[in-house]
């Protein structure tokens, strides 16, 4: 007897060695990132995007089939929002003028990811806290107080389009307490309804730093391109065409920090004409212009100190011969100026490892020939950037 009692303990340690093997296989299997589809028609797994997003965890990964939703979204947690037509605008998200188009209420990182955002008449996207990845976006047709704010966290944009937004009072993008990264930025036609005497399209707000690489901002009628309050600023490789802006005071790039701060701009174009403030730097910013072309630093009122002659021997004042401005074409004719005339340091060379070219399609992070296509299979993402050199975006495609 004293045996067979034996043989059942046995019997029973085996079992409960075995019950545990089969919860830690359990285990292993929820935690695994989950993919989910939505098409509006019916064949994915959801018809609308907030259903999908209410239903993942974090760190899933939803995909978006072409189509217009009628919705205005929110992002509870953080996780991968991806649309999988043949371009960004195959896509749209569509407030219909319900309210925001995106809020991101998350923290942690979310990324958006070729995808239109239309439609909201209180902006097309906020976001407290999160580390947040517009990548290969579409921001049109929206208006706000402020069509993007960004508070606290991060917020880095690749090959995004923000354009024939109507900002009220304030902005096309605040980001406030929070860095900014950008690469391949085009911030073009957009307008404010603010006051004769400047608003802005471009606010940066706040304890914080940012880089902008290969930026376009152009033709966006009443504001100043780029007013900020951070620590630090880096502008390479750029083109801000003023010519159209119609304030009276701070209608250029008109940088206001602590005395502390750090402003760079390099290798840019800035074109300004009319009514239009060329560079104004508020007293006591450390700020420096190189490799640069200025291009009719016309001003009318302007506070701080207004630069209005090109500075530093690396600059120049030059008709830059774009292929075409008019039309919105800022790459270099063969024989501008521009071209070979950068930071001539090689961790700014062009992608065919040439000098750099001054404008926004020179440098390491060029602006390429066409858009990229949207990703179909998509690895775990980061995004960072540094100081000097490429921003380096680190989500890869399969």
């Amino acid at each position: 007897d004293s045996s067979n009692e034996n043989d059942a303990d046995t019997d029973t340690d085996t079992d409960t060695d075995s019950d545990t093997d089969t919860d830690s296989d359990t285990d292993t299997d929820t935690g695994a990132d989950e993919e989910y589809s939505v098409c509006a028609d019916g064949t994915g797994a959801f018809t609308t995007i907030q259903a999908a997003l209410d239903n993942a965890a974090e760190g899933d990964i939803i995909s978006v089939c072409p189509g217009i939703y009628a919705e205005q979204i929110n992002v509870p947690r953080a996780l991968t929002l991806v649309g999988v037509g043949t371009s960004r605008d195959d896509v749209v998200i569509d407030a219909g003028g319900n309210g925001t188009v995106v809020e991101v209420l998350a923290s942690g990182a979310v990324s958006l990811e070729a995808l239109t955002l239309t439609g909201g008449d209180a902006g097309a996207v906020y976001s407290r806290g999160a580390d947040l990845l517009l990548e290969n976006v579409h921001v049109t047709g929206n208006v706000g107080e402020n069509i993007g704010e960004i508070d606290g966290g991060t917020i880095t944009l690749t090959d995004v389009l923000w354009d024939e937004n109507v900002a009220s009072n304030a902005s096309v993008l605040l980001v406030e307490d929070a860095d900014l990264y950008a690469v391949r930025l085009d911030v073009r036609s957009n307008s404010s309804t603010g006051s004769a005497d400047g608003w802005f399209h471009f606010l940066l707000l706040g304890s914080g730093n940012s880089e902008l690489a290969n930026l376009i901002m152009a033709r966006n009628g009443r504001g100043t391109q780029i007013y900020t309050e951070q620590e630090s600023l880096f502008v390479r490789n750029a083109v801000l065409d003023m010519d159209e802006n119609t304030t009276g005071i701070s209608g250029g790039a008109y940088f206001d920090s602590a005395a502390s701060a750090t402003i760079t701009v390099q290798n840019a174009v800035l074109m300004a004409q009319g009514y239009s403030t060329g560079l104004s730097w508020a007293l006591g910013t450390s700020s420096t212009v190189e490799y640069s072309n200025l291009v009719d630093l016309a001003y009318t009122l302007c506070e701080g100190s207004c630069i209005t002659t090109v500075p530093g021997s690396t600059n120049m004042a030059s008709d830059p011969k774009f292929n075409d401005a008019a039309s919105g074409d800022y790459t270099l004719d063969s024989f501008s100026p521009c071209v070979d005339a950068g930071n001539p340091a090689a961790a700014y060379n062009d992608p065919d490892l040439t000098r750099n070219d001054i404008g926004a399609y020179g440098g390491p992070d060029a602006i390429p020939e066409a858009p990229p296509s949207p990703p179909v299979e998509l690895t775990r993402s980061a995004h960072r950037a540094s100081s000097s050199g490429a921003i380096s975006v680190s989500r890869q495609f399969k």
